[in-house]
């Protein structure tokens, strides 16, 4: 199986490289895939200790959250994403994982690309 198969590479690059951002986050986007997403919340929190603005992992939190109904939290990641670069408010606006809150003006306000 392919994800299994990406889990192990990713494993291994962490192994190799254990401050590998990029190693964590995509474990992360793999466990999220699989839908073991307190696996990948735990790849992006690790991937945020190495490098604390890393939109990336902040956005696949915001994510995570709102496929939760953790509407709150949601909204709080995506902001520190888009304060990190706004190319995620873009892509926050058509990501079906926001289904859940794209239609609160807390959501709308944090996507809106002149803020």
């Amino acid at each position: 199986h392919n994800l299994k198969r990406a889990i192990e590479s990713f494993q291994i690059a962490i192994d190799l490289n254990p401050q590998s951002t990029s190693a964590h986050v995509n474990l992360g986007r793999t466990y999220s895939s699989l839908r073991n997403l307190d696996g990948a919340l735990d790849q992006y929190f690790m991937a945020i200790k190495i490098e604390p603005e890393l939109g990336a992992a902040h956005y696949n939190i915001a994510c995570i959250y709102s496929l939760r109904k953790q509407k709150g939290l949601a909204i709080e990641w995506l902001k520190k994403a888009v304060g990190s670069d706004k190319k995620f408010a873009r892509m926050a606006r058509v990501d079906k994982d926001f289904l859940n809150i794209s239609n609160s003006l807390e959501f709308q306000r944090t996507v809106q690309l002149d803020n």
